[in-house]
């Protein structure tokens, strides 16, 4: 499915470049999300990808005010 491509294709060049991913799973969708974080948590370093659920306009500000993201890769609707 195109979003599951889409969201792996950034992923891999993140964890080319040695950054951690923080995937925002989607409410429709997210369990083959789930199904292949797993997979990866158990094959990469423990604390290398991380997942978090909930509305964008919700979980994103947060962590965008933080300072502590570098680089944002966004996946989604004009209403996300």
């Amino acid at each position: 499915n195109y979003p599951l491509n889409e969201t792996w294709a950034m992923a891999f060049a993140a964890l080319l470049a040695g950054n951690v991913l923080v995937l925002k799973i989607p409410t429709v969708g997210g369990l083959c999300h789930l199904l292949t974080m797993d997979a990866f948590a158990k094959a990469l370093p423990a604390g290398t990808i991380h997942f978090i659920s909930g509305s964008g306009r919700t979980t994103m500000p947060p962590l965008m005010k933080s300072g502590l993201i570098d680089g944002l890769g966004f996946i989604g609707g004009s209403t996300a």
